[in-house]
């Protein structure tokens, strides 16, 4: 069952596992899917793997970080790389212009 298989890798690596569900949060903030589903799915999983205490502390904190991360990183791709596109529909439509 690759569920169980993948419960006894978090068991496992903690930190590992850690990094890699905030990077799946990084990833979902940045290209704007919901991230409801991954919060429940991450609770789940940590507490399966580490009991209720432990499990909930665990998933929270990294549910947090990643949100956060991929905030500041869905903003400084807003903010400086589409700067040009920005520029680009401003000289196309004025209305864009003056907001």
């Amino acid at each position: 069952n690759l569920f169980s298989i993948f419960l006894e890798w978090m068991k496992v690596h903690v930190i590992a596992g850690s990094f890699a569900c905030l990077g799946m949060f990084v990833l979902a903030t940045i290209i704007c899917i919901p991230s409801t589903i991954l919060i429940l799915g991450s609770g789940f999983i940590y507490t399966e793997a580490y009991g209720m205490g432990m499990g909930i502390y665990i998933a929270t904190v990294s549910c947090f970080l990643g949100c956060c991360l991929g905030a500041v990183f869905a903003f400084v791709r807003a903010r400086y790389m589409t700067r040009d596109l920005i520029k680009l529909f401003a000289k196309r439509y004025h209305i864009v212009n003056r907001l």
